[in-house]
């Protein structure tokens, strides 16, 4: 059993990790910020130049990183209350929908503590077929999930979605899948990143629309 309450207390900084302990106690699992016996990293901290890089790449285009991606012009009257998600690098014995719920969980926690809003950050598919499966996707949460047009965003490289086929029958990538269940917008079309070969969309959740089987974990 997983403890939810143990990942709770994680600072939620950049530097932060998670590690993976057996209570010797309960012979429970539980996830904490420090070293334990026998325990095994699950999310390890961010080293100090993949800090520096990120905060070079928020500070060149004024504070947020999907700025790199998106115009966010329609979304600035949201920002001052919102949080960025950015990518996190989880074993991969461990990358499942308990331990995304275990960040999800931290996150809350956190917005709430500092009296934030909104959550935003890229959702991103693979191209490794050129991106058929990427405009396939799209296509379901426009019908899903795409956010009213107050909230759109502009890719600034734009996947050419007219270009590929959108009815390729498959499955949203587990992020993305969890994010629309717990009741997150799709803020308009992908942008096609080509250091990662990825096509990204921008996701926003307002807390007020978080789905009550999510809220009944998170919001507390």
């Amino acid at each position: 059993t997983v403890l939810l309450a143990a990942l709770l207390s994680l600072p939620l900084l950049a530097s932060a990790q998670a590690i993976r302990c057996t209570d010797p106690a309960t012979g429970k699992t539980l996830y904490t910020d420090q070293p334990c016996q026998g325990g095994q990293l699950v999310v390890p901290p961010r080293t100090a130049e993949e800090q520096r890089r990120a905060a070079e790449s928020a500070a060149a285009v004024g504070g947020w990183y999907s700025a790199n991606e998106f115009d966010l012009s329609r979304l600035q009257h949201i920002l001052p209350q919102a949080v960025e998600l950015g990518r996190a690098c989880v074993h991969q014995d461990y990358r499942s929908g308990s331990t995304i719920t275990l960040l999800w969980a931290g996150l809350m926690q956190f917005m709430q503590q500092q009296g934030l809003e909104y959550m935003v950050g890229c959702g991103s598919m693979c191209m490794k077929d050129g991106g058929h499966t990427a405009a396939s996707i799209f296509k379901r949460l426009q019908e899903q999930a795409y956010a009213p047009a107050e909230y759109r965003v502009f890719p600034k490289n734009p996947l050419p979605i007219t270009a590929l086929q959108q009815d390729l029958n498959v499955e949203y990538p587990a992020l993305l899948k969890g994010y629309v269940r717990a009741g997150a917008y799709i803020c308009g079309e992908p942008h096609w990143d080509t250091d990662f070969n990825s096509a990204d969309v921008l996701v926003m959740m307002p807390l007020s629309r978080i789905n009550s089987r999510y809220a009944r974990h998170f919001l507390k």
